[in-house]
């Protein structure tokens, strides 16, 4: 079994709805907890399982706890990111570690050796001593990043050394004290070797010095530059030696930082994301493309960060990335990321950093929010549900209060999220460019009331973005969200035709009683009243989407007349007619006729025809299900409910001279084909077969008299099936079950039938003479 992994696919994890996200965790478990499968196959699930839960909105504390139990498993059979992450979590959310300390200790030194910034940073905080202790005695320093890299590109130094040559001898050794930091192995080599030496590339256009910068190790980087190495060398992704900045000792970077500016590195060069770098989920480099700042915010560094703001690096510096879902590509700059992981330090430090044309150069930029595709401000919203894993492990649980903070700095910066609003609807995406909006999109609570009650509510939506934004929020299954955006609804201008809208929106969008029970509380405060029809298109609504609960709770809340007629037309008249378009209509018109106690009001002129009422039966009756205007079963519902001989051979009361005048059920459902209704109502003991119309005709004489215009068309070569359904053979299914209940009225049938005046007399009378044939060879005539 392949399993579908959100902790790799969080672009496209965070887009699913939430019934597929429960569903995905159950498989998951399931996959889990099967003793069949394998050891490895398990611990991967078991910690899939765990992101999909830590992912979640406000997860249960049972499902915590099976989370906490499985990414235990998962870490005990081996597996690293759960062994760099379920120590952490489980101090987040108040529980002891399953195993012991020392144990933990084991996994994160494999781990941080590995390259896990995670484990790196999970070790210091629970002994910063055996830290650095542990971690000295390997060869790639501390820090370590690309240890598979550093191993593979070793290994070839190796080989390359094998082959004999000076030359192959000294660039062998040029890289290989780059990436082990011994500088004793470099001074082996001649000072007076040529510079040009010194630029000789690994395969990914490396210099010994690009190498020796991503390892940290500032000695060997003292004597390259020392001999002429050249420090503005670019790999083949454009990666400079100061992208690696965060790489070396904090101490260190200052320095370091200088050094390198002073021999040519240019301080916003751009590259591209550089892939290679990036071992592990949680590498430190090769995140993302950029400026040497980005990859330094990227990397959490704040010396850094802060020595490269202090050479005057541009926190706006964007990098455009291709987006692997959307036709356009999206900007990634300093500020933008320090915003999107919630690093408040970070973004304060750039923020304290701005000269006062870059502030104004960033707040032009941001109320141009409807030309951007990814901005400052929504970034510092975001909480983005695909990586809430990750922010329970940089902060917490009170990740939505660093992302809140985020929000404040911007605007303390110089962000005026007013005039954002003022001109959202410019955009092409005006409903997603509205600040509320972006809090409901990111699920952020802590957000969405910060900017609810800013500067007393200047940034409260309109009726219309407030339904778009409460609508997102069920679709996200934000139940707080939801709530806040119920509850603070009396907060914007009164709008009951758009809470009407809203309603039936979500009764349309869900089948989860939280929200369906929760968004009727718009309408049941006493100072909203309701027209009739917008109860009626509630209630209707309701009903069509089976929410019975609800509807039942509307009827009786706001008394809903069932028997009132929108149109001329009542509601069951209305279920009736749509009953092809929506499953199970059957048990959807049997609740509605099960609300009221009498059922004359339900029965009597639902509808009408050539301006004279149709019962419910009769209306029902001429929906035939072969043209797929009914549900089978929606007949069978209706008579089960009207079966008393008082309903069932009620005539139609129409002019005389109308053509349905005097008709019952039964000719409704014979003269339309509908073949279920007829088979239902001779089954009943008290059904008339030989009532006439006002025409004289029994539901037996229509019989004949459609297979006469059925064969009379065929024989002149008009017939055909337009409609799909053979409506000749239904015709005579329904005949002989008339036959079987009924033979009265034959006779008179063929005497009618020859007087009146046909397009052929004689043909006529020969179809007579073949249908009484028909039923001589039946035994009846």
């Amino acid at each position: 079994m392949t399993l579908f992994k959100p902790s790799r696919n969080s672009n496209v994890f965070w887009t699913f709805p939430e019934p597929v996200i429960e569903i995905l965790g159950q498989q998951l478990l399931q996959h889990a907890t099967d003793l069949e499968n394998t050891i490895i196959s398990r611990a991967n699930a078991a910690y899939e399982y765990g992101v999909v839960v830590f992912n979640a909105n406000n997860p249960s504390e049972t499902e915590i706890d099976t989370a906490l139990g499985l990414l235990t498993f998962a870490a005990q059979n081996g597996h690293m990111e759960a062994q760099t992450s379920v120590g952490r979590l489980s101090d987040v959310f108040g529980r002891t570690l399953a195993v012991s300390r020392d144990e933990e200790l084991k996994w994160l030194l494999v781990a941080s050796r590995a390259g896990s910034t995670t484990a790196q940073q999970r070790f210091r905080d629970l002994d910063i001593d055996g830290f650095m202790a542990a971690m000295s005695d390997i060869p790639y320093g501390i820090g370590t990043t690309c240890p598979l890299l550093n191993q593979s590109l070793l290994i070839n130094c190796y080989q390359v050394r094998q082959a004999g040559s000076y030359t192959d001898v000294v660039l062998s050794k040029l890289h290989e004290s780059a990436i082990t930091g011994n500088v004793g192995l470099l001074v082996e080599i001649p000072a007076e070797l040529p510079s040009d030496w010194y630029e000789c590339e690994n395969a990914f256009g490396e210099t010994p010095l690009i190498v020796a910068c991503r390892g940290g190790h500032t000695s060997v980087l003292d004597v390259l530059l020392t001999r002429g190495a050249n420090a503005a060398h670019t790999t083949t992704q454009g990666v400079t030696a100061l992208h690696f900045l965060a790489a070396f000792n904090d101490n260190d970077i200052p320095r370091v930082g200088s050094i390198l500016l002073q021999h040519g590195v240019e301080i916003d060069g751009m590259c591209e994301r550089g892939t290679i770098y990036k071992e592990l989920p949680d590498s430190t480099f090769g995140q993302v493309g950029g400026t040497p700042l980005l990859w330094a915010v990227a990397a959490g560094n704040h010396c850094a960060v802060q020595a490269l703001l202090a050479h005057g690096a541009d926190p706006f510096a964007e990098e455009r990335q291709l987006s692997m879902f959307f036709e356009h590509t999206f900007e990634e700059s300093p500020i933008s990321w320090a915003a999107r992981l919630h690093q408040t330090d970070l973004l304060k430090t750039i923020i304290n950093k701005f000269a006062s044309d870059s502030c104004r150069r960033f707040i032009d930029e941001c109320h141009r929010i409807h030309n951007r595709g990814s901005l400052r401000l929504f970034r510092a919203m975001d909480c983005h549900p695909g990586l809430r894993i990750r922010d329970y492990i940089l902060h917490g649980r009170q990740y939505e209060c660093a992302a809140s903070s985020c929000v404040g700095s911007l605007f303390d910066a110089g962000v005026d999220p007013i005039l954002l609003t003022r001109h959202f609807w410019l955009s092409k995406h005006s409903q997603l460019a509205h600040p509320i909006m972006g809090a409901c999109l990111s699920k952020n609570i802590v957000t969405l009331r910060y900017l609810w009650d800013y500067q007393n509510g200047t940034l409260r939506p309109t009726p219309r973005l407030w339904a778009i934004a409460l609508r997102r929020a069920v679709f996200e299954g934000h139940k707080a969200g939801f709530d806040f955006l119920i509850d603070r609804r009396d907060d914007i201008p009164a709008d009951v035709s758009c809470d009407v809208a809203v309603i039936k929106r979500i009764l349309s969008q869900t089948k989860d009683l939280y929200f369906t029970i929760g968004v009727l509380r718009l309408v049941q405060k006493f100072r909203v009243v309701l027209s009739p029809t917008d109860s009626h298109s509630i209630f209707q609504t309701a009903v069509i989407q089976g929410h019975f609960e609800v509807a039942k709770q509307f009827w009786e809340t706001h008394n809903i007349n069932l028997a009132r007629r929108t149109g001329g037309n009542t509601l069951l008249h209305h279920f009736i007619s749509i009953s092809r378009g929506y499953s199970d209509m059957e048990s959807k018109i049997s609740f509605v006729l099960t609300l009221c106690n009498h059922k004359d009001p339900l029965f009597w002129n639902i509808g009408y025809l050539d301006g004279s009422g149709l019962t419910a039966l009769q209306f029902a009756a001429q929906m035939p299900t072969q043209k797929r205007l009914a549900s089978p079963r929606v007949f069978y519902t209706i008579l089960k409910y009207f079966s008393e001989p008082k309903y069932l051979n009620v005539r139609f009361g129409g002019h005389s001279s109308s053509e349905w005048a005097g008709y019952t059920a039964l000719h409704f459902a014979v003269r339309s084909g509908n073949l279920s209704a007829v088979e239902c109502l001779v089954q009943q003991p008290e059904i008339k077969t030989s009532v006439q119309s006002h025409r004289g005709e029994t539901p037996m004489d229509l019989c004949v008299d459609i297979a006469q215009y059925h064969a009379t068309d065929k024989r002149r070569g008009f017939w055909a099936s337009k409609d799909g359904w053979n409506r000749s053979a239904v015709n005579m299914a329904i005949f002989d079950l008339l036959l079987i209940k009924e033979s009265e009225g034959l006779i008179k049938k063929y005497s009618t039938l020859l007087l009146r005046k046909a397009w052929d007399e004689y043909t006529l009378v020969d179809d007579v003479k073949g249908i009484r044939y028909g039923i001589k060879l039946q035994g009846i005539w």
